[in-house]
């Protein structure tokens, strides 16, 4: 009788969830090896981030176990409480489900809570995204410590791969395995800008851009000082509509939506904020005529996808860069000279010739191939690597 591995994946935001989808089919695939396992916790049972955890059953995947540990403010305190919380309810589940290994992506501080706890109660942990740089968030030291708790690696591109195994991490147990942006990309089908405007409901036209912007967790909280030079830029181009969607459950992030919702809501023939495109996300961001803010989107699925970026500030620093990314800093003269440069014709047709450091695609596939062959037993003692 074949022994199935409880194998646990974890999501506590549509960030990380959206990127795990094509790893959950792969998963799927092979129920008679795994016995699948999913968690969902942190803005996913948030209502007012939009209860993101129906977008997971809708997909097809039966949730586990759900979980709310978010406490309902804009500042670290809240944060500290809700990482407390979480680490309660989390142990509450491990218990209960004990399973074989548990895998996470990402630098989420409820990410933190779960693999702390996991960590307590001698569970394996397989990382996805460890050794990147995000130099002005918190997330940065997080994902780090999440890095030295686990024991699989899977990272997107060499120069992480070589990262990791430099904080210690023996080769063996590190793998460059590309990123899961590439298989979601490969896997959803994409939709025009029409299709898009009657899903959402909103008259989005061909000419828009695609805001996605994010608290500076580690140096400048000023999220208004932040805004005001973007908005100023931005209404540099009139004959661009702006898509915005939400910021997510981080210091100072609920105060962003409500900036930008009565931005939305003054100007509601060219803004349109969005809580969650869920699916509709890589479609937005491929026809958009360029990404501008601070997320992740911009720096990995936006060259994938051939959108140009406008990259604001220091949150992404440290990540690797392609030639379709323009970093600028929060000056209105400077932002609005980026974005003139992202969707000039010369440019614009440039990023879609341009390679990507982040693989082919079935990083799913490669993955789960190794959480099946990986003799966990032999590598359950964790030496640290030295570098000669």
């Amino acid at each position: 009788m074949i022994h199935k591995k409880k194998i646990c994946v974890f999501t506590c935001a549509r960030s990380d969830y959206f990127l795990l989808r094509p790893l959950l089919n792969e998963l799927q695939k092979q129920s008679d090896h795994i016995d699948l396992q999913l968690i969902a916790s942190g803005m996913h049972t948030s209502k007012e981030f939009g209860n993101t955890w129906k977008l997971i059953e809708a997909d097809g995947y039966p949730i586990t176990e759900k979980t709310s540990m978010l406490i309902s403010s804009d500042d670290s305190a809240a944060t500290v409480t809700s990482m407390g919380l979480g680490m309660v309810q989390y142990s509450n589940i491990l218990s209960r489900l004990r399973p074989d290994l548990v895998v996470l992506l990402g630098d989420r501080f409820e990410m933190m809570s779960f693999a702390t706890a996991t960590h307590i109660f001698g569970i394996p942990i397989a990382h996805i995204h460890g050794g990147e740089l995000t130099y002005g968030a918190f997330d940065d030291a997080i994902r780090h410590c999440i890095t030295k708790m686990a024991t699989l690696h899977f990272a997107a591109t060499e120069d992480y791969k070589k990262r990791i195994i430099q904080m210690g991490e023996q080769p063996g147990s590190v793998f460059n395995v590309g990123a899961l942006a590439v298989d979601n990309v490969l896997m959803t089908p994409q939709k025009t800008t029409k299709e898009l405007a009657h899903t959402l409901k909103i008259p989005l036209e061909e000419n828009y851009f695609l805001i996605t912007f994010h608290p500076e967790t580690k140096g400048n909280d000023d999220v208004a000082g932040q805004l005001e030079p973007l908005f100023s830029a931005l209404d540099a181009f009139p004959d661009h509509q702006i898509l915005w969607t939400s910021s997510n459950a981080d210091p100072k992030g609920r105060k962003i939506n409500e900036i930008v919702l009565q931005k939305a809501i003054s100007q509601d023939k060219r803004y349109f904020s969005v809580d969650n495109l869920g699916s509709l996300y890589l479609s937005a961001l491929k026809n958009a005529r360029a990404i501008v803010g601070n997320s992740s989107s911009g720096i990995i699925e936006a060259p994938i996808v051939g959108t140009p970026t406008v990259n604001i500030g220091r949150r992404q620093e440290g990540r690797l860069r392609t030639s379709s990314i323009i970093d600028c800093n929060f000056n209105a003269q400077d932002i609005r000279q980026s974005i003139k440069q992202a969707i000039s014709s010369e440019f614009s047709e440039d990023v879609n010739k341009k390679d990507h450091p982040y693989g082919t695609g079935k990083t799913a596939q490669k993955i789960v191939e190794q959480i099946i062959s990986y003799n966990f037993q032999d590598n359950c003692e964790k030496v640290f690597h030295e570098i000669a």
